[in-house]
């Protein structure tokens, strides 16, 4: 047996209370012997994960908390992987994300997940820049149609669409913006300017057109480059829970989509 991740997993479940004595009474062990099993992982990490000088009965380190996070993470991983295996190596139920812009591409690609796959259930969630790059970082979604640099670590499952511009649209003073472009331009604007904000891709088009304004929308995805200041590379990205065998029937079913029109 291996002991390390036998109390990797004691220290997951203990950390989601706020001290040693009371995880002892939701995780099956006495507060002795959880005690000895965070003293022995001390040991072999080389980090403080309980603060014994604390007034709230030993409560947990950041460093803890960060253990127990990362663990968490790598054993989600390894379940998905696992349950994959004995169900075929496809799941049956997927949840794919995607901006709006990229809505058509996205639902072609979710009909070719049912016509083609195992796959009995796909949810397509729509959602701005800032809470897809969240949800999907906490596992939420499995895979995500995306048209920003996710920083700096590198997800093993990724494929370039396309390329998309973010043009804009001048047709009066009043600004319009996604809630993403509206927090990220906080230091732009002075508490006097006006602004018109929506999640909806579709609602801040209608608005532009109907009512004016200024504010970006997206173009169509195009193969090529244009070398346009605002141009991003448009991308699917699966997590690294999903089973390699899986990854390469998606990436079967995306050689097979529409192939994106030069502008």
């Amino acid at each position: 047996m291996d002991y390390l991740s036998w109390d990797l997993t004691i220290l997951s479940r203990a950390t989601q209370y706020a001290n040693l004595s009371t995880a002892s009474a939701h995780v099956g062990l006495s507060q002795p012997q959880l005690s000895r099993i965070v003293a022995k992982l001390e040991e072999q990490l080389g980090l403080t994960l309980l603060d014994r000088e604390s007034r709230r009965k030993s409560s947990w380190t950041p460093a803890a908390l960060r253990v127990a996070e990362i663990y968490a993470k790598t054993a989600h991983g390894f379940r998905a992987e696992v349950g994959a295996l004995s169900s075929g190596l496809t799941p049956s139920e997927l949840r794919v994300g995607t901006l709006e812009g990229l809505v058509p591409v996205a639902m072609i690609f979710c009909k070719a997940l049912l016509d083609a796959t195992q796959v009995m259930v796909v949810h397509l969630e729509v959602l701005d820049t800032s809470p897809l790059e969240e949800h999907f970082v906490k596992n939420d979604l499995d895979i995500i149609f995306h048209a920003r640099d996710m920083g700096a670590r590198k997800y093993r499952y990724t494929q370039t669409l396309g390329y998309q511009s973010i043009d804009p649209v001048k047709s009066g003073n009043l600004a319009v913006y996604s809630m993403f472009e509206y927090a990220s331009t906080t230091h732009k604007r002075q508490p006097t300017d006006k602004a018109f904000v929506s999640n909806s891709l579709r609602v801040r088009q209608d608005w532009l057109s109907s009512f004016g304004g200024s504010g970006t929308i997206p173009s169509p995805l195009r193969a090529k480059k244009t070398g346009r200041k605002s141009e991003v590379t448009v991308m699917v990205m699966a997590h690294d829970g999903v089973p390699l065998v899986f990854w390469n029937e998606i990436q079967d079913i995306l050689k097979k989509l529409p192939a994106p029109k030069d502008v």
